[in-house]
């Protein structure tokens, strides 16, 4: 099955969504950055699909913010100040009367989605707790008697690099309760899929700023101000051009009378899959204008007139970000906030760690080979002659591998490490592999029922190969797992962007010359070729070693020691699994599992594992004393018994997979 993706009734919101906010348009225009935008009549823009907005008149030639602009000193050079108004290639915007929409796809609705549940209610801006949401902000102090109308401030605009998923903000927020407003500049690669730096309440709404620069930062002022109706305006630019307001009438905890809270400053996004997002220039704060990201002019406005913050505090939630509070300044700076950081990366200890695993673990090459690309058999066969069993022996481009006495390694980067020590993280042992309760992992398998008088010495399967359609931070399994208590070991095959099982884990002491671990497999074409794979793991009763086998032809590829094991399995195993997993973190849809269908009991449809056995201290035998085990209704495992017409004779056949959806994701890697 697919995954937690959208259902049915869902696309069919998203289409219906689609049809009410892709308006009718006058004319479309182009900004220079090359965005398309239609130019909406204003009272059919989304903002009026509000039930509580609907059949009001409003003025769309709404006056000038009532407040003063605080004056300032001349400035020497005033070029880096930016204006909303020279974006557009036609030099003056839609026409009186209309405002800019962009166009909206169906993806930017599936990722507004994600966004939405990500950055949902749940996500309390003010709390440590939230994971991968951080705040370096100066805010004003905890004061029942004080009220704010307005509030504004100049920011500089900078150039993020993020990662899938991760967002950096620069923002003014004002609250009352659970009522908030924010106005900044962000940048949130999981809703544009770019790392541009955008207004994020809006010129029009997405405006991308022009390049950014150590020379000249755009400087950017965003104001906010009540109305006397008690409407929010949102006023952008050295000119104040009025962008848009927020209706009184959308508010119900305190923010349709007044403010009793602000901050000013940077948040960020992470998953928990993925360091810490930078956060403004991503640097260290210095108290430098020419290296950190600061905000200027910060003002509050009381009922009559703004004045400079006062009554504020700098607030940091976590150490890897800066929050420096450096005063009122002399001159047109007014009061002046420094902020920022690198996010929470590899510290210097950690850094010089990952070099010397890095120079341990790339070990003198005797001979480089290459690993001959997986081809897909053409072929039509029938039913009954229509599997290939992978042959892992025919990977190499030279026909047989390295040479004797020599075991194939891959050449391990830096990222490779760090990636493994993500996933070492992810996968640790607080995710308890048999709990549906871990967010993200899940499972669809069939498992050994408890019984504390039966011992394993060993596990098999053949699994069918299958490409998995993975989005960034997810991965998808089929696995055979081998336990006792805390110790356990795991072979097959993934898709996704983690490492793999056993890669760069010490303890596997690998032996085969010709088989390498991370061997990128041929896979099964739908309706063409079943592709599958023997994966075998049997203790050796000599010494008390854990053997790991691949292919038709039992070929040993390495083994795990006795001696690592402390839990147990060093002497057995209490309990063995077959099947599927899945991980995939909260922010994105669940990964799907196996084929990526909806499990219908074929082996031409499904993903399969047969003749799935276990081994007592003498034998191999049929799996018996089962169960199926899938943690969550989005995967589902079916035990098919033994097959007698499907490749002649398959005992034990198990059947598992993933959900129901019609979004597809891009394809990230192949089944490796």
């Amino acid at each position: 099955m697919e995954g937690k993706k959208l259902s049915k009734e869902e696309d069919l919101r998203l289409e219906k969504q689609l049809k009410l906010m892709n308006k009718p348009s006058v004319k479309t225009i182009k900004t220079i950055h090359g965005d398309v935008y239609n130019c909406v009549d204003f009272y059919q823009q989304p903002a009026f699909d509000h039930p509580l907005l609907k059949n009001h008149t409003f003025d769309f030639k709404i006056p000038h913010s009532s407040y003063p602009s605080k004056k300032r000193d001349e400035f020497e050079d005033d070029s880096n100040l930016f204006d909303p108004s020279k974006i557009w290639l036609n030099g003056e915007g839609c026409p009186v009367g209309t405002v800019p929409i962009k166009k909206i796809t169906k993806n930017d609705l599936f990722r507004a989605k994600l966004a939405s549940e990500m950055y949902a209610s749940k996500l309390n801006p003010q709390s440590v707790e939230t994971p991968g949401l951080h705040l370096a902000v100066l805010r004003t102090k905890a004061d029942p008697n004080k009220k704010y109308y307005g509030a504004r401030m100049f920011t500089i605009a900078e150039e993020v690099k993020l990662q899938n998923s991760q967002s950096s903000y620069s923002r003014l927020k004002m609250k009352n309760d659970a009522d908030y407003i924010e106005a900044g500049w962000m940048v949130n690669p999981l809703v544009y899929k770019d790392n541009k730096t955008r207004i994020s309440c809006k010129i029009p709404l997405d405006l991308v700023f022009s390049p950014t620069e150590t020379k000249a930062r755009p400087a950017v002022k965003f104001m906010i101000n009540r109305d006397a109706p008690g409407n929010w305006n949102l006023y952008i630019g050295t000119g104040e051009a009025l962008v848009g307001f927020w209706d009184y009438r959308i508010f119900e905890a305190g923010l349709n009378n007044f403010a009793t809270y602000i901050d000013w400053g940077g948040q960020v996004y992470g998953p928990p899959s993925l360091p810490s997002a930078p956060m403004g220039r991503g640097v260290k704060v210095s108290g430098n204008e020419a290296t950190d990201s600061f905000d200027y002019q910060i003002e509050y406005a009381l009922e009559t007139s703004y004045c400079i913050a006062d009554n504020v505090e700098a607030f940091s939630d976590i150490p890897a970000y800066d929050a420096w509070d450096a005063g009122i300044r002399k001159g047109w700076i007014g009061h002046q906030f420094f902020y920022g950081g690198p996010g929470k990366k590899l510290s210097r200890e950690e850094d010089l760690g990952l070099d010397k695993q890095l120079k341990l673990m790339n070990k003198p090459a005797a001979k480089t080979i290459k690993i001959r690309p997986p081809s897909h058999p053409k072929r039509r066969r029938s039913y009954e002659d229509n599997s290939t069993i992978f042959d892992p022996n025919k990977i190499w481009l030279n026909g047989k591998g390295c040479p004797v006495g020599t075991v194939p390694m891959k050449k391990i980067t830096k990222k490779d490490l760090l990636r493994a020590k993500l996933a070492s993280e992810i996968y640790a042992s607080k995710f308890n592999p048999q709990s549906g309760e871990t967010p993200g992992l899940h499972f669809a398998t069939m498992r050994i029922k408890a019984d504390p008088k039966i011992n394993y010495y060993g596990g098999a399967m053949y699994t069918t190969l299958h490409k998995v359609q993975v989005q960034n931070d997810q991965s998808s399994y089929s696995r055979m797992k081998v336990k006792n208590n805390a110790d356990y070991i795991e072979a097959g095959w993934m898709a996704g962007q983690s490492v793999c099982f056993n890669t760069y884990c010490p303890g596997f002491v690998h032996v085969s010359a010709e088989i390498p671990i991370d061997s990128v497999f041929t896979v099964t074409i739908p309706g063409l070729q079943i592709v599958s794979v023997k994966f075998m793991i049997d203790w050796d009763g000599t010494v008390g070693n854990w053997y790991l086998y691949v292919g038709n032809n039992n070929t040993v590829v390495g083994f795990w020691n006795y001696r690592i094991f402390k839990a147990g399995l060093n002497n057995f195993a209490s309990y063995i699994d077959w099947g599927g997993q899945v991980y995939g973190p909260p922010d994105v849809p669940s990964a799907p599992m196996g084929a990526g269908k909806e499990v219908i009991g074929k082996m031409t449809h499904d993903a399969a594992c047969w003749e799935v056995e276990y081994a007592n201290k003498t034998h191999y035998m049929i799996a018996e004393n089962v169960e199926q085990y899938a943690d969550i209704g989005r995967y589902s495992v079916l035990d098919g018994g033994i097959q007698k017409k499907a490749l002649k004779q398959v005992p034990c056949l198990i059947l598992y997979g993933a959900a129901d959806s019609d979004y597809h994701a891009s394809p990230k890697k192949e089944a490796a």
